[in-house]
């Protein structure tokens, strides 16, 4: 399914267009532009190194390339304040990168008022643990009730695929290469990588 989603993305982007977004169903489709959005996903993984993480910001900056990093909110929870963490997340906002929250299976199959107040509880968590303010949430299970009780929060609200117009990558060790690959074929066409919330804002 990634493949597709890339493909649709390349084609969009080869013929100068760029995305609409859906916000009934967290989908994007093309219309025209120059803005995509880089999507790092399953962020960070299991011993990322910093020093890794510190050669993707530098690439990114190289390129003037903005992206939006996701976290896994379960794993972001359980390790709580660790140092690891609490850098990787100040370096993100330093560079104006932007923190997202994907939440999975168990947090949406909840009814739409306990997935409201499970929300709630996860930005307040993020704020005062991590002053991190965060925009964007994703969803394993994208139900109408459940994104709803998101977007009265704020949230920009996408589903487990977002569609053409954005690339996702998931974090692992290929994770420098192919973020390298994307953004030199964006560069040659005159693309833009920008924050997912920044792309939104545009349409």
């Amino acid at each position: 399914m990634r493949c597709l989603h890339e493909a649709l993305l390349h084609c969009c982007l080869a013929r100068g267009g760029s995305i609409a977004y859906d916000r009934s169903c967290g989908e994007f489709h093309p219309r025209a532009g120059r803005n995509v959005a880089l999507l790092i996903d399953l962020f960070p993984r299991k011993n990322h190194p910093l020093s890794e993480f510190a050669e993707l910001l530098y690439l990114l900056r190289q390129h003037g390339a903005q992206c939006t990093f996701f976290f896994d909110w379960e794993l972001v929870r359980v390790c709580k304040k660790t140092q690891h963490l609490c850098e990787v997340l100040r370096m993100i906002s330093a560079h104006g990168h932007e923190v997202a929250l994907w939440f999975k299976h168990a947090f949406c199959n909840q009814s739409a008022s306990k997935v409201r107040q499970d929300a709630i509880e996860a930005l307040h968590f993020m704020q005062r643990l991590y002053g991190t303010t965060v925009y964007v949430a994703k969803l394993s299970l994208a139900t109408p009730s459940g994104v709803a009780a998101l977007q009265e929060l704020g949230l920009i609200v996408i589903g487990d695929c977002p569609g053409a117009g954005t690339l996702t990558i998931p974090d692992s060790p290929q994770l420098l290469t192919q973020t390298q690959e994307a953004l030199e074929e964006w560069t040659a066409i005159g693309r833009r990588s920008v924050r997912l919330s920044v792309l939104i804002d545009d349409i």
